[in-house]
C-alpha cells in the first residue's frame, strides 16, 4: 500500500519539476530580453526587424511570381532600364550586357536566395553584419541599375545599423557571443580592434568614398530638384557624400580621444575666485595666483586626457593577453 501511494505521488512530482523547469527557462529568457533592452542600440532592434521584413516580402513576392523563377521578368527589367537609358553608368551598362543578361535564369534565383537571406538574418540576428553588407550589396546593384527609390533610404538604414553594430541587441550572434564567453577572438578581430588598423581602413573609406563621389557627380544628367530625386548618379553622388561624413567621424574617433572637458579655467573666473580668496592682498599677486591655478586646471585636464588615451590602451592589452591565454 506504501508503494501504491509513491507511485500515485510521482507524477504530481514529475509535473512539480517540469513546472519549476520551465519557471526558470521563462525567467531566463525575461532577464536575457530586459537586460538586451537596456543596452545603447535597443532602439535599433525595430529599424532592424522593418528592413527583415521588407526584404522577406520581396522575397515572397518573388516567390509566387512564376516570370520571375523563369527569368522572364528580370529580363525584362533589365532591357527596359538599358534601352531608356536610366543605366547612367557605362560600367554597370557594360556589366548588364555582358553578364547579367546572358545568365538572367540564375540571377534570378541568386536575387530571390539573396533576399530570403538576408531577411531571415536580420530578423533573427543570425550573422547579421553579413546579412546587412548583403543588402547593402543588393541595394546598390538595384541603385547602379537604375531604381534609386527605395533603394537609397536601405542603404542608408542599413549603413548605420552596421556602424552602430546592431547585433549586439536581441541576436543570435549575442547569444553565441555569450556561449563563447565573449573573450575568444579570432586573429581578425584582434587585428581589427588595434587602432592603428582602424585609423587606416577608415582613412580608406573616406578616399574611396570620395572618388565615388566624384564619379557620381560626372555622370549626373539633371540637377532639377523635381528630377534629381530619379537620377541615379545624383543619389549615389548623395549616398557617397553621406558614406564620407560617416568613415570622416570614424577616423576622428580612431584618431583622438575623447576631449575632457576642464571647469573654470578661465582666467577671469580663476582670477575672481583667488581675489575672493586673497582678502587684502594686492591685485598683481591675485593675477599670478590665477595664473598658477589656470595651468595647473589646464595640465590636469590634459592629464585627464592621456589617462583616457591609456585605459584604452590598457583594454587592448587585456583582450589581447585574455585570448593568448585562452588560445590552444
Amino acid at each position: 500500500m506504501y508503494g501504491i501511494s509513491v507511485l500515485e505521488d510521482a507524477p504530481v512530482v514529475t509535473r512539480k519539476h517540469s513546472l519549476l523547469r520551465l519557471h526558470r527557462l521563462l525567467h531566463s529568457i525575461c532577464t536575457f530580453v530586459a537586460t538586451e533592452l537596456h543596452k545603447p542600440g535597443a532602439y535599433l532592434f525595430p529599424v532592424r526587424v522593418f528592413l527583415a521584413v521588407g526584404w522577406l516580402r520581396a522575397c515572397g513576392e518573388k516567390l509566387l511570381d512564376p516570370w520571375w523563377l523563369n527569368g522572364t521578368k528580370l529580363t525584362a527589367f533589365l532591357t527596359y532600364q538599358t534601352a531608356t537609358g536610366t543605366v547612367v553608368f557605362p560600367f554597370y551598362q557594360q556589366l548588364i550586357d555582358t553578364l547579367l543578361l546572358p545568365h538572367v535564369a540564375a540571377l534570378s534565383w541568386i536575387v530571390l536566395v539573396g533576399q530570403l537571406l538576408v531577411g531571415m538574418g536580420m530578423a533573427i540576428g543570425l550573422c547579421t553584419r553579413g546579412a546587412l553588407l548583403g543588402g547593402l550589396f543588393m541595394n546598390a546593384n538595384f541603385l547602379l541599375a537604375g531604381r534609386p527609390d527605395p533603394n537609397a533610404f536601405y542603404l542608408i538604414i542599413q549603413a548605420m545599423l552596421l556602424l552602430e553594430k546592431a547585433d549586439r541587441v536581441l541576436s543570435l550572434d549575442n547569444v553565441w557571443a555569450y556561449i563563447r564567453k565573449r573573450g575568444h577572438l579570432t586573429q581578425l578581430k584582434m587585428l581589427l580592434a588595434r587602432p592603428l588598423v582602424g585609423q587606416v581602413l577608415s582613412a580608406g573609406y573616406t578616399v574611396g568614398f570620395a572618388a565615388i563621389a566624384v564619379y557620381a557627380f560626372v555622370h549626373i544628367t539633371t540637377f532639377a530638384p523635381a528630377a534629381s530625386v530619379k537620377d541615379p548618379a545624383a543619389v549615389l553622388c548623395v549616398l557617397a557624400h553621406v558614406g564620407m561624413a560617416l568613415s570622416l567621424i570614424t577616423f576622428v574617433r580612431r584618431t583622438s580621444p575623447a576631449l575632457v572637458p576642464f571647469e573654470h579655467t578661465s582666467r577671469r573666473v580663476v582670477a575672481g575666485q583667488a581675489y575672493a580668496a586673497a582678502g587684502a592682498q594686492d591685485f598683481g599677486s591675485v593675477i599670478s595666483k590665477a595664473d598658477e591655478a589656470a595651468e595647473q586646471a589646464v595640465a590636469d585636464a590634459l592629464q585627464r586626457g592621456d589617462s583616457l588615451k591609456g585605459q584604452r590602451r590598457g583594454q587592448h592589452q587585456k583582450i589581447v593577453l585574455n585570448h593568448s591565454r585562452n588560445a590552444p
